[in-house]
């Protein structure tokens, strides 16, 4: 259903123009001064772990997983999700 959603929106219901930037910024994540915050669940699409492995390359990231999280954890696991970012901005640690 996710699948077949997301592909009407880039296609059939497509109200937008999509602009990539140059360079992409896959290349550039080494310029990211922010202190940054990776949060994924246990249950990923296998693309997902190799995105967090490029994310590595941040100067200052954590990284924080919610077990049993798909990618649609924000809808799934709300509260797992809101805690991890409130410890990251408050400086608390994690797991």
């Amino acid at each position: 259903m996710h699948t077949h959603y997301m592909t009407r929106v880039f296609t059939e219901w497509k109200s937008f123009e999509v602009l990539w930037p140059e360079p992409p910024s896959i290349e550039r994540l080494e310029k990211i001064a922010a202190s940054t915050l990776f949060i994924q669940g246990t249950i990923e699409w296998p693309d997902m772990y190799n995105i967090a492995e490029h994310f590595k390359r941040v100067p200052a990231i954590r990284f924080a997983e919610i077990e049993g999280a798909d990618h649609m954890l924000v809808l799934t696991h709300a509260e797992e999700l809101a805690n991890s970012i409130r410890q990251f901005v408050t400086g608390q640690n994690h797991t």
